[in-house]
């Protein structure tokens, strides 16, 4: 006696919620309270109407409406911050350029403050501390 043990295979592709690679970013500082109040109030019926998911697909589908409409929402009350992307370091850059490059930050920084307090007072000091070093 010979037994089969049969089945099917059905192919079908779910949709399925993926990152933005680029990450969404919203400089949070300058959130606008009332602009993002105003933009959930509108997406709210539409995130209502949302039915308990009862499949997989139906509830990857839900969570994708939701986060489009808290992107929206982030849209609307925020700028986004500016793509500060990683630059890496020169090839020539060495480890004396980059001291030399902190001591002139330190005196940019001092002068700097110095222009802001009394002009004459300040600019004989910082001259006797670039003196020093």
């Amino acid at each position: 006696m010979i037994k089969f043990v049969t089945f099917s295979v059905k192919l079908s592709f779910a949709p399925v919620s993926q990152r933005n690679v680029s990450k969404r970013k919203w400089n949070a500082k300058k959130l606008d309270p009332e602009a993002l109040k105003a933009s959930l109030a509108r997406s709210w019926s539409i995130l209502q109407n949302n039915t308990t998911p009862d499949a997989c697909s139906e509830t990857e589908m839900a969570v994708l409406n939701t986060m489009k409409e808290i992107a929206a929402a982030c849209e609307a009350s925020m700028p986004r911050l500016k793509n500060q992307k990683f630059h890496r370091p020169a090839y020539w850059w060495s480890t004396d350029i980059a001291e030399l490059r902190k001591i002139c930050h330190q005196l940019r920084r001092r002068a700097t403050r110095a222009a802001k307090r009394s002009p004459s007072q300040d600019k004989k000091g910082l001259e006797t501390s670039i003196n020093k070093k």
